[in-house]
Order: C-alpha cells, then sequence, then structure tokens
C-alpha cells in the first residue's frame, strides 16, 4: 500500500472520529459548528482522494 493511500485513509478515520466527537460532546455552539465543518471536510476530502486514487488510470 503506498503511503498516500494510507494517508487518505487516516483522513477518512480522523474525519469519522471528528465528527462523532462534536457531535454528541458538549461544546459551546461556535465551536461545535466550526468543528463540524473542519471535519466533515476532512472526512469528505480523504474519501475523494481516496476515490481518486483507486481509480487513476495507469
Amino acid at each position: 500500500m503506498k503511503k498516500t493511500k494510507l494517508l487518505y485513509n487516516l483522513f477518512i478515520g480522523a474525519g469519522v472520529g471528528l465528527t462523532i466527537t462534536f457531535m454528541f460532546k458538549e461544546f459551546t455552539l461556535p465551536i461545535k459548528v466550526i468543528g463540524l465543518i473542519i471535519s466533515i471536510t476532512l472526512l469528505v476530502g480523504g474519501l475523494i482522494l481516496n476515490f481518486k486514487a483507486n481509480h487513476k488510470k495507469d
């Protein structure tokens, strides 16, 4: 497995973990909203990069 594919999977895992953390822990509303935006962006970015890496034409 290439290092980049491992990195994309880490992005996905971190995005999922942070999303769950910011959804269910007690934070103030601005921190919760900003945290959710950042974690969902990280999750979607990892998914897109992983998809592109797996479907690259050789």
